[in-house]
């Protein structure tokens, strides 16, 4: 604004223009704040999906002989076979070391 579009500006309609430009910087500066919030959370659960893998790891053994004899017989006699030659060589090697 010019010098002389200040000077012919009544008080009243400084207060007002003052008014609307304090609601703005108070609306823009909570803007701010919320964007800074989702930055942070951001970050956060990106720590946090970047660990979860190592917290979720498990050892675990699963019996699947009783499920697949009730689905499939004559490929359960094959796994039955696979598994015993396995579990066989499995005490063989524990038992040189």
């Amino acid at each position: 604004m010019s010098s002389k579009s200040t000077a012919s500006m009544t008080s009243e309609q400084t207060q007002i223009y003052r008014s609307k430009l304090e609601r703005v910087i108070l609306n823009t500066s909570d803007t701010l704040e919320l964007w800074k919030n989702y930055e942070r959370d951001y970050k956060s659960l990106k720590v946090t999906l970047e660990e979860l893998d190592h917290e979720t790891e498990h050892k675990v053994m699963v019996r699947i002989l009783k499920y697949l004899e009730k689905k499939n017989p004559p490929l359960n006699m094959k796994i039955k076979f696979i598994y015993e030659r396995l579990r066989n060589f499995s005490l063989r090697s524990r038992s040189v070391n």
